[in-house]
């Protein structure tokens, strides 16, 4: 049976020392190798070809003729299954022993039949499954009737249960892909014949999909079909005058399509139910045994079992399961056949030779001779849906002539005089097939239809019948097209090579190359998605990459279950981990962790065999874990900055960070050129402007810096309660003051440069520093030493931190990381690099931070910005990590991580206000926490002109007099969240700032 997508499947192609590559003006290795060995081959008429065994595919051979040639003979159905070794060996039906489970069992193939030794009326009769799926399938008691308990009889591939009803045999044979039951009634029941039979079979994981009239079980996950049931047929013993047959067939005349085939869902399985035509069954001219035969087939991974009859005297009935193809009449009804054979065996390029179809025949209904000839399909057709009227039913397409659409002109091949068959290895018929039919299919498959037999008398009631696929029988007797000819002259290669790229856990990419082909136009890469290879015609080149290709699935893609690849870019880089891929695919290759590539040359006239596959692995690089330094609380809960800096911005504290960073990586260049390793990036490094690598940040912070200094003009409170001549002691009231205006659209919280040395051969990369420091403490080590200078690059980072819509009263205020890499040297410069960036968040500055979002971007260039947001609703701590590997050729990689300083921000996304207190030498200290709970006015601590006072007092004997009209008393810690008067937890600060920039900050935690 053939699905209506035709898979075309690309076997491993290797020919011992010949595989591969070449056009036609260079010799093959091959001839030349015959030559060498003539001697060998002068009596090469008497020297049986060899098969060929690793050219094998699921449904041919490939033989060596002495000549040089090849000989590839083709069936219709699987002849070989797939070992997890991935090799080829010959499917064996026969029925062997398994007295561990105390079952027969098929002896190989790819899925499993088994049977019970005795019939067991309670137990399914028969169980099929591979390594994705299993089933039980049972014939359900008959009406009125009791099965009885008996014992199986043995005999090759087939099994048969002998009176599990009175008069009752089942009988079960095993085929390459399927399981063909015969119920068979060796004389008239007493009790008359049921309505129905019925089947019961479990569908786990399973659904069932009613197609054209043939029921397929399609696996739920990968909508991929598992098995189908053909349609089924009956027959009893009549043979006609003159019938002869040298195998069990059955005639034209004994032979009835007229069951219905329906079927129910119930409790997670299957009932399938078989109506036969009562009235024929008990019509008195019936000869017994009457048998009736459905099938169920097990679908391969290729499905390329094409044939059918055709018959006039039942027009829309398909013959897809019949057991013999051929042509003739009988008493009116004209029977033809249809065939079609899968040559993708047969190499792109090759020159044909000779090809010839060979059929055994195998019965006939009278010794009158006829000829029989071969014509070509000129119209698409279904084997189970191929009628005398229609080539298929969905959808619906009839044929222009009725009994088949060919081409009339053109009589292909004539086996003439065919009489009566004597045994079946003397009866095989010959039809020897012009070579331009195989070369034109074999360069564009679209247009192979196949063939199509028939008498040339048709008006004579003679027919002459031939094994057909779906009869169980030794391979050797079914139709075979056997197809000679020579390989592309092509000159050998290895196939490709290449290196990896993992750009994290869980991508990465391959880097191919491959020798030049002479004389080709072109190359395409096979990958192979678990199923089959795919191609991708890369044009004339000689190395490609998988990098920004987008070919593999994406995650949702995968989930779903598909194994398809991507040729329209819109997929993902390659996973580390193909097998969830593979998996989807349904083969043997789920547990499979590495890739594989092949590849073949093409010019105009020819393409060449697959090359031996090249089977990379990408091997996750697991991030090293960054640790995030701890600081010092002090006892009453707050944090001090590590550095004290006299600025009075929030702007102008991130202008100094980055000065700072600018500066140190300035020194350490300086360094550079000291140590021999280095002295070449020294050159490149000494006269680059670090300040306009960073010229929009620049900009951003003096806006920044210009606003809020705007917004801290210290202002005159008209009111002598800040003074500290006040006689009457009443409550200071603490004020909740809200930002008066919103801040800038942007506010950025920090911007650093980061120069790293990278060594991708120790998989090293370390910020310029931290190298000039280990090359003065190390001289002698050799990695600074000049001979490792060709190993030695560079990469500058800038990583910018900013909150979009801070303190807006209309938008949510979210914050944004960019990570850029802005320049690149040395002697191995990366050639691309991927950024993973992640926003943390915690509760209190050295808590749990969690990531609030990431992001991984691939195939990073230079001066190319990878972002990552997000939205801000509560108080945090937060912190801008980037982990930054830049990729080498040869499949080399390093990487940096970094974290950013702790930002605390408020629900509102506005930085802790930094105030630096020149007097005191220190700045105001942050809450370590972002919890701290709103206190009832009852419980704090109170606040008096007195108190005040008293603090201001203090404040100009230990730090100097200061303009109190200008300042007031900040609770670093406020009252309303459980700051105490400690002198510890209080700060003059300008009015201004205080009432414009502090407490709203603290309004909005």
């Amino acid at each position: 049976m053939k699905k209506k997508r035709t898979t075309l499947l690309l076997f491993i192609l290797s020919i011992f020392t010949f595989t591969s590559l070449v056009f036609h003006d260079n010799k093959p290795k091959y001839a030349a190798e015959l030559k060498n060995n003539e001697k060998n081959y002068k009596q090469h008429v008497e020297i049986t070809p060899q098969e060929i065994k690793n050219l094998r595919t699921e449904t041919s051979k490939t033989f060596k003729n002495n000549d040089g040639t090849l000989t590839t003979k083709i069936a219709q159905g699987p002849i070989h299954f797939k070992t997890d070794d991935e090799k080829w060996q010959p499917i064996e039906n026969e029925l062997i022993k398994n007295s561990k489970e105390g079952v027969y069992q098929n002896k190989a193939n790819t899925f499993k039949v088994k049977f019970n030794e005795v019939q067991d009326p309670n137990e399914p009769i028969v169980q099929v499954g591979d390594n994705q799926h299993n089933a039980h399938f049972q014939l359900e008691p008959l009406k009125d009737e009791e099965p009885m308990e008996v014992k199986g009889i043995i005999e090759g591939e087939s099994i048969t249960y002998p009176e599990v009803y009175p008069n009752i045999d089942l009988k079960y044979t095993v085929g390459s892909d399927r399981i063909k039951e015969d119920i068979i009634y060796n004389d008239k029941p007493n009790q008359g014949f049921p309505d129905d039979f019925t089947y019961k079979m479990n569908l786990d994981g399973l659904i069932v999909k009613n197609e054209a009239g043939i029921l397929y079980l399609i696996d739920n996950k990968t909508n991929e079909p598992i098995y189908y049931f053909e349609t089924p047929f009956m027959y009893d013993a009549y043979k006609p005058e003159g019938f002869k047959t040298v195998v069990k067939s059955i005639p034209e005349e004994a032979i009835s399509y007229d069951i219905k085939l329906s079927y129910e869902i119930s409790d997670n399985n299957l009932y399938l139910h078989l109506t036969p035509n009562k009235k024929w069954l008990e019509d008195s001219s019936r000869v017994y045994p009457i048998t009736i035969d459905p099938t169920i087939v097990k679908i391969q991974s290729s499905e390329y079992v094409e044939d059918t009859n055709l018959r006039s005297g039942f027009p829309t009935q398909t013959g897809g399961n019949d057991l013999e193809i051929g042509g003739g009449t009988s008493n009116g009804n004209t029977i033809r056949s249809l065939l079609k054979f899968d040559l993708s065996s047969i190499p792109q390029g090759s020159t044909i030779q000779s090809s010839s179809l060979n059929l055994w025949f195998s019965s006939t209904n009278g010794s009158t001779p006829i000829d029989i000839s071969l014509f070509k399909v000129s119209k698409e057709w279904y084997e189970n849906e191929a009628s005398w009227n229609y080539a298929k039913i969905s959808p619906s397409t009839a044929w222009i002539n009725k009994g088949g659409d060919y081409v009339v002109s053109n009589n292909l091949a004539k086996v003439s005089s065919i009489t009566i068959p004597t045994t079946l290895e003397s009866s095989k018929k010959t039809w020897n097939v012009p070579v331009h039919i195989i070369q034109n299919w074999r360069k564009d498959i679209t247009t192979n239809y196949g063939f199509i037999i028939k008498s040339d008398t048709e008006g004579i009631n003679s027919y002459k019948k031939f094994i057909s696929s779906e009869y169980v029988i030794e391979d050797k007797f079914k139709p075979l097209l056997e197809v000679t000819y020579t390989l592309p002259l092509i000159q050998q290669t290895e196939g490709p090579s290449g290196n990896t790229n993992v750009y994290d856990d869980i991508k990465g990419s391959v880097d191919l190359s491959w020798d030049s082909v002479p004389g080709a136009k072109g190359y395409k890469v096979w990958i192979f998605n678990g199923m089959e290879y795919e191609p991708f015609d890369v044009g004339n080149i000689t190395t490609w990459s998988t990098a920004e290709k987008g070919i593999w699935p994406t995650d949702n893609e995968i989930s779903s279950g598909i194994y398809k690849l991507h040729h329209d870019g819109l997929g993902v880089e390659l996973d580390t981990d193909p097998s969830k891929v593979y998996k989807n695919a349904g083969l043997t290759y789920a547990t499979r962790t590495n890739y594989f590539f092949r590849l073949t040359a093409y010019n105009d006239n020819e393409e060449t065999i697959l090359s031996p596959a090249f089977t990379p692995t990408l091997f996750p690089i697991i991030e090293k874990e960054v640790p995030i330094p701890m600081d010092i609380i002090t006892e009453d809960g707050m944090v001090y900055d590590k550095e004290e800096i006299d600025v009075e911005t929030d702007g102008e504290k991130v202008l100094y960070d980055l000065n700072d960073d600018i500066n140190n990586i300035k020194e350490s260049i300086e360094d550079l050129g000291s140590i021999p390793s280095t002295s070449n990036i020294y050159q490149e490094l000494k006269n680059i402007n670090f300040e306009e690598m960073a010229e929009e940040e620049l900009n951003e912070i003096n806006n920044q810096i210009e606003f809020e200094s705007e917004t801290n003009i210290d202002q005159v409170v008209e009111t002598s309660s800040l003074t500290s001549e006040e006689t009457q002691d009443i409550e200071v009231p603490e004020q909740e003051w809200d930002y008066e205006q919103e801040y800038l659209p942007e506010q950025v919280v920090n911007v650093s440069l980061k120069l790293n040395i990278s060594n991708p051969e120790n998989e090293s990369t370390e910020d310029v520093t931290n190298f000039v420091k280990s090359a003065q403490q190390n001289p002698n080590d050799v990695k600074y030493a000049i001979a490792a200078a060709p190993k030695l690059g560079y990469y500058l980072t800038k990583e910018v931190t900013r909150v979009l819509n801070a303190g807006s009263k209309k938008y949510k205020p979210t914050i944004e990381h960019v990570s850029t890499v802005t320049k690149t040297g040395g002697n191995l410069r990366p050639k691309y690099f991927t950024t993973k960036i992640y926003l943390l968040a915690a509760d209190s500055i050295n808590g749990n931070y969690n990531t609030i979002s990431s992001k991984t971007k691939y195939n990073v260039k230079e001066f190319q910005d990878v972002s990552i947001s997000a939205t801000i609703s509560s108080t945090k701590y937060w912190i801008g990590r980037s982990t930054v590997t830049g990729h080498y050729k040869g499949g080399l990689s390093s990487s940096k991580t970094s974290n950013s300083d702790k930002y605390l921000l408020n629900k509102k996304g506005i930085l802790y206000p930094y105030y630096y207190d020149k007097r005191m030498g220190k700045s105001m200290p942050k809450p370590a926490y972002t919890t701290y709970k709103t206190i009832p006015k009852e419980d704090r601590v109170t606040w008096t002109t007195s108190k005040r006072n008293k603090y201001l007092d203090w404040y100009k004997d230990q730090y100097g007099w200061i303009f109190a009209s200008l300042y007031e008393v900040h609770h670093i810690r406020p009252r309303s969240r459980g700051g105490k008067n400690d002198y510890s937890n209080l700060i003059p600060l300008p009015t201004s700032f205080h009432r414009k920039q502090v407490t709203p900050w603290w309004s909005n935690y």
